[in-house]
C-alpha cells in the first residue's frame, strides 16, 4: 500500500545559506524529497528516471546540508550541483562517462548556497 505525508518547513527565511528544515515522510518517492530539498533552496532539479527508491524520515530543524547528505548516503545516489541545477542521478561506478559529468558540473563548493 502506497502511502506518503510530506511535511516541508523552512526555518530561517527564503534560501539562505545556512537555512533549516523540518521534512516528515512516509514511504515517498526519493525523487519527491529531493524535489523539495530543491524547492527549499529555489533549486531547479534534475532527477534521473531510474531513482525509483522510497524513502521514510522524520528530521526536525537540520541544516538544509545535513538533510541532503544523509538523503544521498541512505539512497546511494550521486547528486551534483552546477549554477541553479541540482542534479540527482544513480550511483555509477568510476568510468569515462562519470569523469565527463564531474566536469560537467563541477561548482567548486562544499556547500551549495
Amino acid at each position: 500500500k502506497f502511502f506518503f505525508f510530506i511535511l516541508l518547513i523552512v526555518i530561517a527565511g527564503k534560501a539562505p545559506a545556512s537555512s533549516r528544515i523540518s521534512i516528515n515522510a512516509e514511504n515517498t518517492p526519493v525523487a519527491q524529497i529531493f524535489s523539495l530539498l530543491a524547492s527549499a533552496k529555489d533549486l531547479n532539479i534534475v532527477v534521473d528516471p531510474g531513482i525509483e527508491q522510497s524513502l521514510t524520515l522524520h528530521l526536525v530543524d537540520v541544516e538544509w546540508q545535513d538533510a541532503l547528505t544523509i538523503i544521498q548516503e541512505l539512497t546511494n545516489v550521486e547528486v551534483s550541483h552546477h549554477a541553479n541545477i541540482l542534479v540527482v542521478r544513480e550511483k555509477t561506478s568510476q568510468g569515462a562517462d562519470n569523469d565527463q559529468t564531474a566536469v560537467l558540473f563541477s561548482s567548486g563548493q562544499a556547500e551549495w548556497e
